[in-house]
């Protein structure tokens, strides 16, 4: 075919290109990227550390305090039992230990939540259809022909374990720059999106 060496020779360029010119050859304008560091900051402020993270001398001071109060109820408690105490004085005895030991536990037991961190980790394509919502996997999938060497990355704001507000990168190594190049192509909130780019 006559036309077949210009094709090839698009495919190639295509292929070593930056991402930006990958996407503008297929109508795509990525998400810019003041929007999302925007989004990622705002999503860190959301998700602040626990305040016993911050100050975890309180924490431990806390949990000391409680303890001694604690022990200080029981030994007046117990000291009651030698002298007959009125019956009042019993149940004023035991709501207080009652609430030092459920302060004992809430202060001990409770988690001091570590800052939220965003991590990025590459699209596994076999569990995209699990992951990404309908109109982010049809762009991906608009983008990604298996030609061009691209590849995507979620990221995900993880605080204790638990993972938040997402978004996907398509990244590109441009063989002019020797550079790897980076676009936003969506961020999302369940099935709700938040950005994403946009389309002609």
């Amino acid at each position: 075919m006559p036309f077949d060496g210009l094709l090839k020779a698009d495919t190639v360029g295509l292929n070593r290109c930056s991402i930006s010119v990958l996407l503008a050859s297929r109508g795509i304008q990525p998400v810019p990227e003041d929007v999302l560091e925007q989004h990622k900051a705002e999503e860190i402020r959301k998700n602040p550390p626990s305040f016993f993270h911050r100050h975890p001398a309180l924490h431990r001071l806390s949990v000391l305090a409680s303890c001694s109060a604690t022990i200080a109820s029981m030994a007046v408690f117990m000291s009651c039992r030698i002298t007959p105490p009125s019956n009042a004085a019993i149940v004023a005895l035991a709501a207080v230990m009652g609430c030092l030991l459920t302060t004992v536990q809430l202060v001990a037991f409770t988690r001091a939540r570590r800052p939220a961190s965003w991590q990025e980790a590459q699209l596994d394509r076999n569990r995209a259809a699990d992951l990404l919502p309908p109109p982010v996997l049809d762009l991906v999938d608009r983008i990604d022909d298996g030609a061009n060497g691209v590849r995507f990355l979620v990221g995900t704001l993880y605080q204790e374990h638990v993972a938040l507000d997402p978004y996907i990168v398509a990244e590109k190594f441009d063989h002019d720059t020797k550079t790897t190049t980076r676009a936003c192509i969506a961020i999302w909130d369940g099935d709700q999106i938040i950005g994403i780019a946009k389309q002609s």
